[in-house]
Parts: structure tokens; sequence; C-alpha cells
């Protein structure tokens, strides 16, 4: 399963980042897609030494819509919250 990368610990990003920056440098050509919040872009940025093309996507209302009525028909205990 693919996790956006501010889903993981602290710790394990550090290291995440450390080895996609040495696949970076040794491979010119390589190009690496992540996903996150806003907030880990710093992050990424200070790892992979300005090799970062960022771009936003927010999603449309009818999207969440969508997402949230496909995970509420599936749940397998829909009283347990009230």
């Amino acid at each position: 399963m693919h996790r956006p990368l501010d889903e993981y610990a602290e710790g394990y990003r550090v290291k995440l980042l450390g080895s996609l920056n040495q696949i970076l440098q040794k491979s010119s050509g390589t190009r690496i897609f992540v996903t996150g919040r806003p907030y880990i872009r710093p992050e990424i940025g200070r790892h992979l030494s300005g090799r970062l093309v960022s771009i936003a996507i927010y999603p449309k209302r009818g999207d969440i819509i969508r997402y949230l009525n496909t995970m509420l028909s599936g749940d397998t205990n829909p009283d347990a919250m009230e």
C-alpha cells in the first residue's frame, strides 16, 4: 500500500529521503513522485537538495463526497459511533 510521506514517522522519513537523494545523485535521469500534505515540502526540499518540483493538487467537493460514501458503504461496524 502506498502512503503519503507525511504519514510516516519523522525518523523513517529522514532515512527514506536520504536514500532517495542517493538514488538521484547516482542516477540523474531518475524521477521520483511523492505525495504528502503541504507542511512536509520543506523537509523534502532539505533532503533532496533543490531537486524538488512541487505542484499542489486539491480535491473537488464531489471527489470528497464520493470517497466518503465509498468508505462509509464499506464500514463493517456502522453503529460504532453515534
